[in-house]
């Protein structure tokens, strides 16, 4: 399948639209993060980190990591 210029233009801006951004080290922690760092479970680091966000001092969005796979990404409002 050949693509056209103007075609790609279009898929660029999809992706840009409808892509998850890019992990950002220094903007996001993960729950994984959170875990080995202070020696729980990935769940248990999910659960506070969302009680977090439930109380206003985190915001979270998917975003993709280096490896290609999905995660929430925690950030500071």
């Amino acid at each position: 399948m050949k693509i056209t210029p103007e075609e790609n233009d279009l898929l660029l801006e999809v992706v840009a639209e409808l892509g998850y951004p890019p992990f950002d080290e220094t903007k996001h922690i993960t729950a994984s993060m959170l875990a080995t760092k202070i020696g729980i479970s990935a769940r248990g680091a999910s659960d506070r980190l969302d009680r977090m966000v439930m109380e206003g001092r985190l915001k979270r969005e998917r975003i993709r990591m280096p490896n290609g796979y999905r995660a929430w990404g925690y950030y500071r409002p």
